[in-house]
Parts: structure tokens; C-alpha cells; sequence
């Protein structure tokens, strides 16, 4: 019998070295994978689920949150997420589509000073007041950028 549970924890802990990503899915139907090489770190709070990988981290709302499994399959990190994001600049404005719906995001001036703290639509856009001449920050939960308003 303690032979069996042995082989038993043996063939469990070679299944999961096979495991090499961990896909998080969103009630909206997003899917993110983090590649377990980066090092993943998932923690919980009483509102949100944050995962931290090195080169990446997403806050998620508990209540977006669907799944969460690993997969065998090699995958990109959550970057591939931030590539699919699409801003723009104009007028005084900037204007960013493509992430995930209810997303936070924040925009600081280069003084470190919070300018806007808002979340993204339903559709994963985000639209700032008209602002002054001047570098700016914005943070997302899948990536930074910085940007320069010119008059």
C-alpha cells in the first residue's frame, strides 16, 4: 500500500514537470499565459488576483476571473498581451484599445504625480482627459508607457 501512494506522488509530481505555462481565463473570455521559466507568482487579496512573472504583472479583478491551468504547451509571456494594445495620441489625448475590459489603468506625469486613475470599458479602451504639454506615464496591468504631448 505505501508503495502505491509513492508511485502515486512520483507519477503526479512527472506530470507536472511537464507543465511548462499557466493559463488564466477571464469571465469576459480573455486568455493570459505566463511561461513558468519567467518564475509565476499568484497572489489573492479580498478584490483581486495579481500575478507576477519577470518580465510581466497583471492585477485581474476577482470578479473577471474564470480559470486558472497549466498547459504543456511552450507560449509567449502576458507581453503578447501589451503588443496587441493599440495607442494613440491626438489633440491632447491618449487614447489606448486592446487590453483587458475593466482594467485599471493609471497616468502619472515624470514627477511621479497620479494625473488619471480610471479603468478601461467593457471593450478593453481607455480614453484621458485633454492634457498640458509634457511627458507622461501610463500604467497599465500588462504593460508602462511613457509618452510626450506636444502643443
Amino acid at each position: 500500500m505505501c508503495f502505491c501512494a509513492i508511485c502515486g506522488c512520483f507519477a503526479s509530481a512527472s506530470a507536472q514537470d511537464d507543465c511548462r505555462t499557466v493559463v488564466v481565463t477571464t469571465a469576459s473570455g480573455s486568455v493570459l499565459k505566463f511561461d513558468l521559466a519567467e518564475g509565476v507568482d499568484v497572489a489573492f487579496s479580498d478584490t483581486e488576483m495579481k500575478i507576477t512573472a519577470k518580465s510581466s504583472e497583471v492585477a485581474l479583478p476577482l470578479t473577471d476571473f474564470a480559470r486558472f491551468d497549466f498547459s504543456s504547451e511552450a507560449t509567449g509571456s502576458v507581453t503578447d498581451v501589451a503588443a496587441s494594445a493599440k495607442v494613440r495620441v491626438c489633440n491632447g489625448t491618449i487614447s489606448v484599445s486592446g487590453l483587458l475590459p475593466h482594467s485599471d489603468v493609471a497616468l502619472f506625469s515624470t514627477g511621479g504625480i497620479l494625473v488619471c486613475n480610471a479603468q478601461c470599458d467593457g471593450t478593453g479602451c481607455f480614453s484621458s482627459p485633454t492634457l498640458s504639454p509634457g511627458i507622461y506615464i501610463l500604467k497599465t496591468n500588462v504593460t508602462t508607457i511613457k509618452f510626450l504631448i506636444k502643443q
